[in-house]
């Protein structure tokens, strides 16, 4: 393909080469018969490429459209994961199961709570029996027997002079 036909092809086929230039890119057309095949093939192209690109006035959205698709966006907002705490049943229920949990704790608090040596009534303190519920054995001898600090130098000897 001639240079000249190369470095004008954009602007004929846009139609924007101004008539010296237009003249100049045809004569060298004339003389190039490979160039014109290109040409052709490129301006058909071109053609095709404009009429696909071209706005069809049916495409335009009818009367009310954008309306339409606010609202179903408005609609789509309201059923999100949080809309649930914009509705008032949400803050009763959770008034009510705060306040269950409440009661419970404290029935809980009050149920654990030791007993206390002193009763309370009509302004009197009544002192309640101390109650021992177990306590520490005491320790057994290991012979049986309990022998005084006499005895203890005789069973040292005994145990000195053992013999089997």
């Amino acid at each position: 393909m001639n240079r000249r036909i190369e470095d004008h092809l954009e602007d004929y086929l846009r139609g924007t080469l101004d008539s010296s230039a237009l003249a100049e890119f045809e004569q060298a057309l004339q003389s190039d018969p490979a160039g014109q095949a290109l040409v052709r093939q490129f301006s058909a192209h071109s053609r095709m490429i404009r009429e696909a690109l071209r706005p069809d006035p049916d495409a335009e959205p009818a009367p009310g459209f954008y309306a339409r698709v606010m609202d179903r966006i408005e609609q789509q907002r309201s059923n999100s994961v949080w809309s649930f705490l914009m509705e008032p049943q949400f803050f009763r229920r959770l008034a009510l199961a705060s306040a269950t949990l409440l009661v419970l704790l404290g029935i809980s608090i009050v149920a654990a709570d030791p007993p206390r040596d002193e009763i309370v009534a009509a302004g009197e303190a009544v002192l309640l029996p101390e109650v021992e519920l177990a306590r520490e054995p005491e320790p057994l001898p290991v012979t049986g027997v309990t022998f005084g600090d006499s005895h203890r130098d005789i069973i040292l000897g005994d145990l000195t002079t053992y013999q089997e």
